[in-house]
């Protein structure tokens, strides 16, 4: 099974089977792209880069939702890698641009979240480890996708969305984080602090007390956070450095310049940065000369709001406009397998990432 899900490299899979919130992203008074796609001083970015990666998008979440690796106790619509962040940018593909691969992989994670507490875990059995780390992550991956999809589509929070807040808080363990689905593969199977980095993105965006959990348990969240900051993996500060834009004072300000000058730091001298910068991974000084769309869309995300990284910020948004492949794709790269397999669940994630950063820090 390790051996499995070790050739699955980044599939951080779970199984498949109100209230009104901000209009838009909007971290710290965010600029967002135009409704038009129109973004300020990049040359390079095709006029129609939006309708590719959507193109790009529905196919891979095709074939991820009809064909998904079959290794698990059931199949999956879930992953970290493909439907999870296409789920997270569909909002800025939308208008006449259809997205229903999307959608579908939407109404599988609300039939996983009918299911509740009884569901068949992706991983493990007999409420083992693997068991608490599958329904622990499925929790937070599924309450994080379809909340964000609601908000960022400028609608209320659905009931589907409530229910999976609510399952989400009962799995958030004393310290304030989720049993993670570890397997040492970077960057997303690896740690808790990746889960309760996009914990933080969700909380900010939703309404307060949206579900009855939601004040304890931000308090919580925002202790084992605090108190783990100054041991964190780099991709993961920079993760929380890019999500806390949503949540007023979740970490303090000289905390957000201290790792923005780091993330800053690792670009590179083509304006792009490398998942390999990150310095995790069996791969990653072998690959961090070269920069990748994963790690210069998340690097842009962080620094775009942060004073005094505005010319790293164009650099990065320079390099997403002139980087994007003739399928509609950014290039991934794997920190930690040659596999074709890995390098394309990377680019599925570069190519999400990439939407986000271009949309929500686009307009300069």
């Amino acid at each position: 099974m390790k051996r499995l899900a070790a050739v699955l490299s980044f599939a951080l899979l779970a199984a498949a089977c109100g209230d009104s919130s901000p209009a838009a992203p909007s971290p710290n008074g965010s600029v967002d792209a135009g409704s038009d796609g129109s973004t300020v001083g990049l040359s390079g970015l095709r006029a129609d880069w939006r309708q590719m990666a959507a193109q790009y998008m529905e196919g891979r979440a095709d074939n991820w939702l009809t064909s998904p690796p079959k290794v698990s106790n059931i199949g999956c619509a879930m992953s970290c890698h493909t439907t999870y962040p296409y789920t997270l940018a569909r909002h800025a593909l939308t208008g006449d641009i259809a997205t229903p691969k999307a959608a579908l992989a939407r109404q599988r994670f609300e039939g996983r979240v009918a299911e509740g507490v009884g569901a068949t875990p992706f991983y493990g059995s007999n409420a083992d480890a693997k068991t608490k780390e599958s329904l622990a992550t499925e929790a937070l991956l599924n309450a994080t996708a379809l909340s964000l999809d609601d908000v960022w589509s400028k609608r209320p929070i659905s009931p589907a969305s409530t229910a999976a807040l609510d399952l989400m808080w009962k799995t958030q363990n004393a310290e304030g984080t989720w049993a993670w689905l570890e397997f040492n593969l970077e960057p997303w199977e690896t740690r808790n602090d990746y889960g309760a980095a996009m914990a933080v993105l969700l909380l900010g965006s939703i309404p307060e007390n949206t579900t009855t959990g939601q004040a304890a348990g931000t308090t919580k969240l925002l202790g084992y956070l605090r108190g783990r900051l100054p041991t964190m993996a780099l991709h993961d500060r920079a993760t929380l450095l890019w999500t806390s834009g949503y949540l007023k004072d979740s970490i303090s300000n000289d905390q957000r310049a201290a790792i923005a000058t780091e993330v800053a730091g690792k670009q590179l001298e083509d304006g792009g940065f490398s998942a390999g910068g990150w310095g995790k991974g069996s791969r990653a000084t072998q690959v961090a000369g070269t920069s990748d769309g994963y790690a210069t869309a998340l690097a842009t995300l962080a620094l775009c709001h942060e004073t005094g990284h505005e010319a790293a910020v164009q650099k990065g948004l320079q390099w997403l406009a002139q980087s994007q492949a003739e399928d509609g794709s950014w290039p991934g790269q794997s920190v930690n397998t040659t596999s074709s397999r890995a390098k394309t669940f990377m680019t599925d994630a570069a190519t999400a990432y990439a939407v986000l950063a271009l949309t929500q820090c686009g307009k300069q």
